[in-house]
């Protein structure tokens, strides 16, 4: 019978709920994942795009690759309840801050 070939709607309600999931965590990443190119972008500019140091600039990038930090730990500007922490791009942030430290 058709009764016993159809999914419970408990489980129905389990695979929405992974897949609403995965379309959030996706989202936040796609924002992490574009803010981090941009800090990348702003910091070759300063690096390479000029003849002297420019102490404002590098800190302008210092400011960016920290807001990318905080995207990736799950923070943003909707205070960003229940979001999970993306742990690959905060490491990548995490490791462009330090690497800009280290000038």
């Amino acid at each position: 019978t058709v009764r016993d070939i159809a999914p419970e709607p408990a489980a129905i309600l389990q695979e929405l709920q992974h897949v609403e999931d995965q379309t959030a965590f996706l989202q936040n990443r796609s924002q992490v994942l574009v803010s981090l190119w941009q800090a990348m972008r702003r910091q070759r500019d300063i690096m390479l795009g000029q003849e002297s140091l420019d102490m404002q600039g590098i800190l302008e990038v210092l400011d960016d690759f920290r807001y990318t930090l905080m995207l990736a730990s799950g923070g943003g500007e909707d205070g960003g309840a229940h979001r999970l922490v993306d742990v690959e791009a905060a490491c990548v942030a995490v490791h462009e801050l330090a690497k800009l430290h280290e000038v």
